[in-house]
């Protein structure tokens, strides 16, 4: 089977290479050139900020151990996983399932006077909570749960922290 372009990008630049070659071949200018514009310089990342992967990975490291410290099981903090990339049967799929825009990195199960459990969103230093999980947010609030954005792990384990001894 041919290897054919995934990307619009090679289409249009294999779209031009036939274009000049069929032209070449009567001797005559190619005259379908579709102007394509040079691909845009990504910034590196900085290998200082950990990534949202790395900083809750790190809390639910953390987790594993402070749980017993407060006589909780392991899995009174879990992950909700509604991020990612996939394909779009996938994404189909789980939407089906229940997947949900906005839906919070973790939920502490635990209950705190009148809070029913804590919801975390980790995010990148720089990144900022997008419109749905804000509106998450302020419906987790009414329903009497407590919610916060961390943008570190020690961000994420003081919160849960001040949680655990509110």
């Amino acid at each position: 089977m041919r290897n054919r372009p995934r990307f619009v990008r090679d289409i249009a630049l294999s779209n031009n290479a036939a274009d000049r070659y069929y032209a070449a071949s009567f001797g005559k200018d190619a005259a379908f050139q579709r102007e394509i514009k040079p691909k845009r310089e990504r910034a590196a990342p900085d290998p200082t900020i950990p990534s949202e992967h790395q900083s809750q990975s790190a809390v639910v490291a953390w987790w594993a151990i402070a749980c017993k410290r407060y006589s909780l099981p392991h899995f009174a903090l879990f992950a909700i996983p509604n991020g990612g990339a996939r394909d779009a049967i996938t994404g189909s799929r789980l939407k089906a399932e229940g997947v949900r825009a906005g839906i919070l990195d973790l939920m502490l199960a635990v209950k705190r006077g009148l809070q029913g459990g804590l919801f975390i969103e980790m995010k990148k230093r720089g990144n900022y909570a997008s419109a749905e999980q804000k509106e998450v947010m302020h419906y987790l609030s009414i329903a009497g749960y407590s919610s916060i954005i961390c943008h570190s792990a020690d961000e994420a384990i003081s919160a849960i922290e001040a949680y655990l001894s509110s």
